[in-house]
């Protein structure tokens, strides 16, 4: 028989704290949200949508590829999320994501094994999706890095969209320049306007209790952390990067 999970309290609770340093942050003024993607490490990079009014997250993904692009569906409870990266030697792989805000559930939707390394993102309308994606790959291809291709992507309804059910021949386009954009600056004065105490939470490697039941933790970029018994308030961190 199992027992029930139950929550005492969480260590480090803030505002974004799901998705660590943001790499995006993209706005829905009319519903008031704000997504925000998390940079990609260790093979994972976290989605996070917040009511800009609570700050609580109404919605979180994870991607197996670095985010370049989100835009909010115009009237439906989704996000669309664009991903993808060069791997190392020839092809230009990544995904298009679907996000239900409601429920939080995601998929996939480039039919290809690979997919394409998506670039940016555009809802001409409730129905048509503009796709900006990276060429295939860089095979004797010198403006690979600079240029892509585009594509309008057309659902009647994109609440019922089934994985793997956007074709290469939906993703064929006209070549176009396409700028790879650095948005971490954007990302991380978007999210500090909405909290002033922010400081972008690190991932948790291990966790001890120590014999005077203080909880002693180890997090990405800081060497330890040390939490009073109360929980309240963490004592100064140890940095590894200082020494």
């Amino acid at each position: 028989m199992t027992s029930p999970l139950r929550i005492d309290r969480v260590l480090g609770d803030r505002p974004f704290a799901e998705v660590g340093e943001p790499a995006l942050a993209v706005g829905d003024e009319s519903r008031g949200l704000l997504a925000v993607a998390g940079t990609y490490e260790f093979g994972t990079a976290p989605i996070g949508v917040y009511d800009v009014g609570d700050l609580g997250c109404r919605a979180l993904l994870r991607s197996g590829y670095p985010v370049h692009a989100m835009a909010f569906h115009p009237t439906f409870p989704l996000l669309v999320v664009g991903t993808g990266r060069y791997d190392g030697g020839y092809f230009f792989e990544g995904e298009l994501l679907l996000l239900d805000l409601e429920t939080s559930a995601g998929v996939s939707l480039i039919e290809h094994p690979l997919g394409r390394q998506v670039l940016a993102l555009e809802w001409l309308s409730g129905q048509e999706l503009r796709v900006l994606m990276a060429p295939h790959d860089d095979w004797q291809d010198k403006d690979a890095w600079a240029e892509g291709h585009v594509a309008v992507v057309r659902r009647h309804d994109w609440r019922v969209v089934p994985p793997r059910s956007v074709t290469g021949d939906e993703l064929t386009g006209p070549r176009v320049a396409a700028p790879r954009i650095d948005s971490r600056e954007d990302a991380r004065c978007a999210v500090s306007r909405l909290s002033a105490d922010w400081d972008p939470r690190r991932d948790v490697r291990a966790v001890e209790e120590l014999s005077d039941g203080r909880i002693l933790a180890t997090l990405g970029g800081t060497q330890a952390e040390s939490w009073l018994l109360s929980g309240d308030r963490p004592r100064p961190r140890v940095d590894a990067r200082s020494e």
